[in-house]
């Protein structure tokens, strides 16, 4: 109903548009935009001054504060408490915050309150404080150091975002997650401890910190979600603790000077992108309990020599391992069941793989522009190759010698391997 409304007084300003000129147009918008009323001026009043809006008219400055505050901050009335809202009249590049307004607690930094202030340098944050709101302090070029207390327990998305001369911040140990976005864009940062109480980093949480060297995972997190640590192109250390459950979605893409990084089993997900592009990536340990590399998981890092792939993975995702340049072989385990399209396409330097009987489907491309693959050692019998659905433009794979399994030296004539003693592959000599 409201649309063909709207449609009709459309046709009704188009109709005295061209009847009535450009007066008659300004006429009928200034009649949308104010409502429907056409009163004019001397009637509603001419004065500047107007009724403040309901945020503007909350703020309140100049009531009693702490003895070492700041003055000149705008606060205003948050639940039972005060939020500091604003950066008000105060001019000091040293801010201090109170911890009381008129003899109430100061329980909050609210949103957008210091945002582009960019001649600050410090900020102290009483522990009256629970929450820091969305882009808090988002843009304060000049901040370089932070000190969250430990009353804080909430951090709300960009809060630090563009803080591009932070260097180092403490946080408070009683955050449960960092949040999203938190610290995007802190180019400087360069050391971060995060607390043992955090059990999520939260969607690009640390987005470009470019100047972050390594990080540490605490015990207690389980999930480290999309994004967290994307572009952190000066990262070469992740130590993970142990109970992290869940990669996201590219969270250590780009992370181009990462070397090698271990797993822990607890482990079960690593999803689509997350090591995109790590270029100088060469180790990595794949948890026991994986179930599935996904889509463009190790993705063009082009110095990868070597990943083992454990026996619970079931399937290999599409783009998985495309273009890992330093890769000159790999074993693929009998639990693998597919190898999705261009999972391994311009190995250029992959010689060998071994590939377990349980696979059924290798898909288009998996190994295109592969030009040095020459042998492959897989698990199972001639027949059992054969009823492999392999999908086109895998020519390198298919016209490679195919070596097929046999425990025991076989008595008829063909390629045949096993391992020996030293658990190494060997060929069958005739």
């Amino acid at each position: 109903m409201k649309k063909k409304l709207l449609v009709l007084f459309l046709t009704i300003v188009s109709t005295v548009c061209l009847t009535f000129g450009l007066a008659g147009c300004d006429l009928l918008t200034e009649i949308a935009n104010t409502g429907g009323s056409s009163s004019s001026n001397s009637s509603s009043g001419n004065s500047s001054s107007g009724s403040k809006s309901d945020d503007e008219s909350d703020i309140e400055s100049g009531g009693e504060i702490d003895e070492a505050a700041s003055e000149g901050l705008n606060y205003k009335k948050s639940g039972s408490g005060y939020e500091v809202s604003g950066i008000g009249d105060c001019a000091d590049e040293e801010i201090v915050i109170s911890s009381t307004y008129n003899g109430i607690s100061v329980v909050s930094i609210g949103d957008e309150a210091f945002k582009d202030c960019s001649s600050l340098t410090s900020v102290t944050i009483p522990d009256s404080v629970t929450s820091i709101g969305e882009y808090a302090f988002a843009n304060c070029t000049s901040i370089t150091s932070l000190t969250i207390p430990d009353s804080v327990t909430s951090i709300s998305f960009g809060a630090f975002e563009y803080c591009t001369s932070l260097e180092s911040i403490k946080l408070s140990e009683n955050l449960s997650s960092v949040g999203n976005g938190i610290f995007i864009w802190c180019s400087a940062l360069k050391e971060i401890t995060i607390p043992d109480s955090v059990t999520t980093i939260c969607d690009s949480a640390f987005w470009c910190c470019q100047s972050l060297e390594s990080i540490t995972i605490p015990k207690n997190v389980t999930t480290i979600e999309a994004d967290a640590f994307y572009k952190c192109n000066a990262l070469t250390e992740i130590n993970i603790l142990g109970n992290v459950t869940s990669i996201g979605y590219g969270a250590f893409r780009y992370c181009s000077e990462l070397r090698s990084i271990e797993l822990p089993d607890s482990l079960t997900s690593i999803g689509t992108y997350a090591f995109y592009n790590c270029t100088y990536l060469e180790s990595v340990k794949l948890p026991s309990n994986l179930t599935y590399i996904s889509a463009y998981a190790f993705s063009w890092c082009e110095s990868l020599k070597s990943i083992t792939i454990p026996e619970s993975v079931t399937s290999i995702g599409e783009y998985a391992f495309d273009s890992c340049m330093a890769l000159t072989s790999i074993t693929i385990p009998d639990s693998v069941t597919s190898i999705d399209r261009c999972a391994f396409q311009q190995c250029k330097r992959l010689e060998s793989i071994t590939i377990g009987s349980g696979v059924t489907f290798i898909g288009y491309l998996a190994f295109g522009d592969t030009p040095k693959l020459t042998t492959v050692y897989y698990s199972g019998t001639a027949d059992e190759w054969n009823e492999i659905s392999i999908n086109s433009d895998n020519g390198s794979l298919t016209d490679a010698t195919i070596y097929y399994y046999s425990e025991t030296q076989p008595a008829e004539s063909g390629n045949y391997w096993h391992y020996n003693d030293s658990g190494e592959i060997a060929i069958w000599s005739e």
